[in-house]
């Protein structure tokens, strides 16, 4: 986490439309990001084999995009970019916890294969994970990921998260097994890596 820093063209946290690090920029899903949305969601080779695809269409998307599926007070999504390019590499969603409102979940995936295993899923979302507790005011931030994903599990462990439990879940109706993470504030405020970058 070499450079931990947010930015906003708004002056309240909820209206966080741009988020930076040392090499991605996290922006709003907006209409042009809807076809890189479909590609995401359809393509096995953006998924991987730890997410299951989930037919859609562009049609299918851009009413969400117009329902503000994408963009509410209770879920955002961001499309994440490279700084040096402006190339779209990925999303990252978050959404808040019915039951427990002041808990955050999200979901990450690096969907252009060749950009995988080059760091920008952790900076991804250890940026992201910042402007959760510091902007968005969350008192706790969840993430699931697959048992198998050793990748993923790395990544939290490094950013700070810890396990809370093992879980069974469906996903696009396939059953995986999976790990349920967590960090809370107080968490999340004696990381010397988070304290270090205050925007």
């Amino acid at each position: 986490m070499d450079d931990l820093s947010t930015s906003s063209d708004q002056s309240t946290s909820l209206s966080v439309e741009r988020i930076y690090s040392s090499r991605l920029l996290l922006t709003r899903c907006e209409e042009l990001d809807l076809s890189f949305v479909v590609y995401c969601t359809n393509s096995e080779e953006a998924n991987g084999r730890f997410l299951s695809t989930e037919p859609t269409n562009l049609v299918q998307v851009r009413q969400k995009f117009a329902d503000h599926y994408y963009w509410n007070d209770d879920s955002k999504t961001y499309i994440i970019k490279s700084k040096a390019d402006n190339k779209r590499l990925g999303i990252i969603r978050y959404w808040r916890n019915s039951a427990e409102p002041f808990t955050a979940l999200y979901a990450v995936k690096i969907a252009i294969p060749d950009q995988r295993n080059l760091g920008y899923g952790t900076e991804a979302q250890a940026i992201f994970v910042k402007c959760l507790f510091d902007y968005f005011h969350f008192t706790c931030v969840e993430v699931h990921t697959d048992f198998d994903n050793d990748a993923q599990r790395r990544c939290l462990e490094k950013i700070g998260f810890r396990l809370k439990d093992t879980e069974t879940y469906v996903d696009i109706d396939v059953q995986r097994t999976g790990r349920l993470y967590q960090m809370n504030r107080d968490e999340y405020q004696a990381i010397e890596q988070y304290r270090e970058y205050n925007a």
